[in-house]
């Protein structure tokens, strides 16, 4: 399940944003375990943290929207609170980097690598609406150590 945000300030002319517009976008991971997922009727089974799977019999079907529905609300809705507001979403870009999601973990994409002109792009409309000049604080965020 994939839920994000999306800043106007980097592309004001854009109307409705797609999923690949996203300006941070969130891949919600889900907390039970389903082995026998397969993809496109693929002979190999696995189980992925971002896909809540139903059986062709719809047996798990009241499991896995009661798990999704759950993690929206435990990991998805903070997660869209916590990067609409600038100033958080400017901490974060400056200090995390993108992550997989993992089961009952998020996965969180960050624009662009760290100092990648993406990244750079984003700090700095971001930034303007958090500081006089992000410049310097791009120069020297702490995901830059690493």
């Amino acid at each position: 399940m994939t839920a994000g945000v999306w800043y106007r300030c980097l592309d004001v002319d854009l109307g409705k944003p797609e999923d690949y517009h996203l300006t941070f976008a969130f891949e919600l991971g889900k907390t039970l375990r389903q082995p026998w997922f397969s993809y496109e009727g693929s002979a190999n089974s696995w189980d992925r943290p971002d896909v809540w799977y139903v059986l062709p019999d719809g047996s798990n079907l009241d499991e896995s929207v009661r798990d999704a529905a759950a993690v929206l609300v435990a990991s998805g809705l903070p997660l869209l609170d916590r990067f609409a507001v600038p100033e958080l979403a400017y901490r974060a870009l400056l200090t995390e980097t993108s992550r997989n999601p993992d089961f009952g973990r998020p996965g969180i994409a960050m624009p662009g690598a760290p100092d990648s002109p993406r990244w750079r792009e984003t700090g700095l409309a971001i930034g303007h609406l958090v500081v006089d000049d992000p410049r310097a604080d791009l120069r020297t965020a702490p995901v830059l150590a690493g």
